[in-house]
């Protein structure tokens, strides 16, 4: 087995440290570097370079891996394992040889699962130095001169400002600190040497070749990917590993040491003394940046992207020319798009965006954590925005660089935390529980959950699970949870805690809804309900109009393939006798979004009337702004937006007062959860509302109406195109701006149950057939039998176009034979 060893720049360009892999805790001074080779015996090597199947290619990105063969023995096509190990975890790593031969959704999903691996990795490094407290005076092992180097490298140019010094004392004493100060520097050192690199361990000059061969296939193709661009660049790349096989290994080494000087400062303070560089795990890191390395180069075959795992800060690049800090709180703690000066004024942090062309076009973000630069970087980035000034307007723009312009804007605020956000297969795998095959085309009877909302449940239910209002700490923390889960509602749709309440469904909080109205509706009031809706906004009030005897009104369209709910339709049912007007923001069989504003403002032309939005269909879809709606009540479910099985409704404070309270004789009634809520709220599944709203929060809206707008135009344009066979209820067309991605139809002269059966015979697709409860717009409305109703697909921004092709593929043979 040839062994291996690696090299390490020194100051003395003659010079090169050297160590075995093994063993990186022992450095040999003084070795030329031309007698760097592999004749020398190694102890420990690890890992080992063996091939079960003889040595792998020339030119092979891996040659530290054991090589297994597929079972058909092919070693073009075997899987290459790396096993890693940081501190007492083990990590286990698959990458396929050849990135071209998967499918694209397999391609993102097997970089995100290694780079998530990796940041397994970094976080366990960063974890396994002691709790300890700091040294007494920290800061003066901090300011020497050698350290300089390492703490601009975190991002922060002044050690003073308001605080002064002695916030460095106080942040190194943090535990948590030191750690987020360790995983920035290594992420950002990976990102700068690794996975910003065109190919690690090529030489300047080879950089220079392959940068060439870049630019010229951006000539040609802009950037699109091409087979013919995906094989040249692996030849090239084939023939640097040929050329200069200890690149790589001497590529690494030197980020090892750089990584070693910039870290001892950081983790040096603990214990009151300094750590030597054996002291560091060094092992560890070589394993970190071994498989970051790996990673960056199995990427570089596949496509032009740059991926990396920025710094746990607020901001994804803390460069010293872009950025100042007062201090290392402020760099931590405040938006690094403002600062806050002595006297407390607010001015910009960042420099204007002109100055930001050198950065990637689109960027994806896979997951927390994770962007992928798309569309190069540097100098192919200037060049092919130089290309987009050049043809601005011109119709020959290349598709890709049109749909990455169309894709990209400035970050306005904080919340946006990256630059541009698009969709990307892989975050649906990470994020949500989506490892089965079942394809969901359900998701309008309710999304799949995020992750951190299962783990926000459990940890409720761990830790927290007591009565509500107790004094004992216990008590205390789960009473805050809660409220603090019905704060993240409000400030959701932008109302106040007071205006809502949880409870088990929306169903439920209509009905608690009408029931407390049941003084403000006399005999002589008219409620309008419309007959789009969900049989949740309509069974309440078709029950309160019994009740009280008043007069019900049914607002419904004349179209029976796509009915809309008109305004003016709606003015002339109205009277000065009507107190309520109920109907649905989107139905959940047509997916026609209603314009909720100018409803509102026709049904407040009547002095006194109430309206009631039904939302639960929309919410998945866009942000909600209740204040900017103009409502007076307005309900959806949790569940069919990424949460858990819990519904909130919002009732103005001006509706309050119309409203009988629900609660104990002795309750205050200055709440909407004292007037309604009955205790129904489930307290582990309130606790789990941030989280969601956390996501949705940083949800990049517009480009979730694109993306969703393409998804269901696959799938609309495929239904036109055969309008004998089809018939399309609702808007026929992708319009986001009209519909969200509710797809219904009918198959003429098939039922709906007998169509879906068969594509679930064939495939791993989930859609529905039936009328989901708005049985009186599929009957009364569409003319269909209630039962049999429509054959429905419906899509969030976790789906696919893939999916959406392969479910019109099966479709087609369905409705065929």
């Amino acid at each position: 087995m040839a062994e291996r060893r690696f090299a390490i720049d020194s100051d003395d360009d003659d010079k090169m440290y050297t160590r075995d892999i093994g063993d990186p805790g022992r450095f040999d001074m003084g070795c030329d570097v031309e007698d760097i080779d592999e004749s020398l015996p190694s102890r420990n090597v690890s890992p080992a370079r063996t091939y079960t199947q003889g040595d792998p290619p020339l030119g092979s990105p891996y040659p530290d891996y054991a090589y297994a063969p597929d079972s058909s023995g092919d070693i073009e096509v075997a899987t290459a394992y790396r096993h890693g190990q940081v501190g007492n975890k083990s990590y286990h790593t698959t990458l396929p040889k050849r990135p071209e031969r998967l499918m694209p959704e397999s391609q993102d999903l097997t970089v995100c699962q290694t780079m998530d691996t990796l940041k397994q990795m970094i976080q366990q490094y960063a974890e396994g130095f002691p709790d300890l407290s700091a040294a007494s005076d920290p800061l003066s092992h901090l300011l020497q001169p050698q350290h300089t180097e390492a703490i601009r490298y975190v991002g922060c140019l002044a050690l003073g400002g308001p605080d002064g010094t002695d916030s460095w004392k106080e942040l190194l004493q943090s535990s948590g600190t030191r750690k987020a100060l360790i995983i920035g520097v290594i992420a950002r050192a990976l990102k700068e040497h690794i996975f910003g690199a065109l190919w690690v361990g090529a030489t300047p000059l080879q950089e220079r070749e392959l940068n060439k061969i870049q630019e010229d296939l951006l000539d040609k193709d802009g950037f699109q990917r091409t087979q013919a661009r995906a094989e040249m660049c692996q030849d090239y790349v084939s023939q640097i590993d040929r050329e200069a096989n200890d690149q790589l290994a001497k590529a690494r080494a030197k980020l090892l040491l750089q990584l070693q000087q910039l870290l001892l400062p950081i983790v040096s303070v603990s214990h009151g003394k300094k750590r030597d560089s054996t002291d560091m795990r060094l092992n560890d890191l070589a394993a970190i940046i071994a498989l970051a390395a790996d990673l960056s180069r199995w990427m570089r075959q596949l496509d032009e992207v740059v991926y990396y795992w920025p710094p746990t800060f607020k901001d994804e690049e803390f460069e010293p020319g872009r950025m100042e800090c007062a201090n290392l709180r402020q760099m931590l703690d405040e938006s690094p798009y403002q600062k806050l000066d002595v006297q407390g004024r607010m001015r910009p942090r960042l420099q204007p965006g002109q100055e930001h062309r050198n950065e990637a076009i689109v960027r994806v973000v896979c997951f927390p954590g994770l962007v992928a630069y798309r569309k190069g970087g540097g100098e192919l980035g200037e060049k092919l925005l130089a290309e987009q000034d050049r043809r601005r307007g011109n119709a020959n723009v290349p598709q890709d660089v049109q749909l990455a312009r169309a894709r990209s804007r400035d970050s306005v605020s904080v919340d946006d935390g990256y630059r541009t956000k698009v969709i990307c297969k892989a975050v649906v795998h990470l994020t949500w529980a989506l490892s089965q095959k079942q394809v969901y085309f359900d998701n309008a009877g309710g999304s799949q959950v995020l992750k951190e909302v299962v783990d926000a449940i459990a940890a409720y239910l761990l830790n927290n699970n007591v009565q509500l209002g107790a004094s004992y700490p216990v008590g205390q923390a789960s009473t805050k949870i809660f409220a603090e889960g019905c704060e993240a509602v409000a400030k959701y749709i932008n109302a106040s805690p007071t205006e809502v309440v949880l409870g088990p469904s929306t169903t439920q909080l209509f009905r608690n809804l009408s029931m407390s109205l049941i003084d403000y509706v006399t005999p002589d009031s008219e409620i309008i309900c419309s007959k789009l809706d969900h049989e949740a906004n309509i069974a309440s009030w078709v029950e309160l109009a019994r009740v009280k005897g008043c007069t019900l009104k049914w607002w419904d369209s004349p179209s029976k393939t796509n009915p809309q709910l008109d305004c003016d339709r709606l003015r002339s049912l109205m009277t000065p006798k009507t107190k309520l007007v109920t109907c649905t923001h989107t139905s959940n069989i047509l997916g026609t979004i209603s314009d909720i504003k100018a409803i509102s403002k026709t049904v407040h032309e009547v002095p006194g009337a109430l309206l009631c939005v039904d939302a639960v269909a929309y919410a998945p879809h866009r942000a909600i702004d209740v204040k900017d709606l103009g409502v007076d009540f307005y309900s959806f479910s949790w569940y069919k937006v990424y949460g858990p099985h819990i519904a909130c409704l919002y009732a103005s404070t001006n509706a309050q007062k119309h409203m009988h309270t629900l609660g104990h004789f002795f309750k205050p009634t200055d709440t909407l959860e004292n007037l309604l809520g009955l205790a129904a709220a489930n307290y582990e599944l309130t606790a789990s509302i941030p989280e969601v709203c956390k996501y949705l929060q940083t949800m990049p809206w517009g480009q979730i109406a694109e993306y969703e707008e393409r998804l269901q135009k696959i799938l609309i344009d495929y239904l036109l195109s055969k309008p004998d066979v089809y018939q399309i209820r609702g808007e026929p067309v992708a319009d986001s701006a009209k519909r969200v991605p509710v797809i219904s139809f009918t198959v003429k002269g098939r039922s709906s149950r007998e169509v879906v059966e068969a594509i679930e015979a064939r495939s791993n697709y989930g859609c529905r057939w039936g009328a989901f409860y708005s049985n009186r717009l599929a009957e009364d409305v569409m003319g269909l039998d209630p039962v049999d109703g429509v054959v429905r697909v419906s899509l969030l921004h976790y789906n696919t176009e893939d999916e959406v092709k392969g479910y019109v593929k099966v479709l087609d043979e369905v409705v065929s034979s």
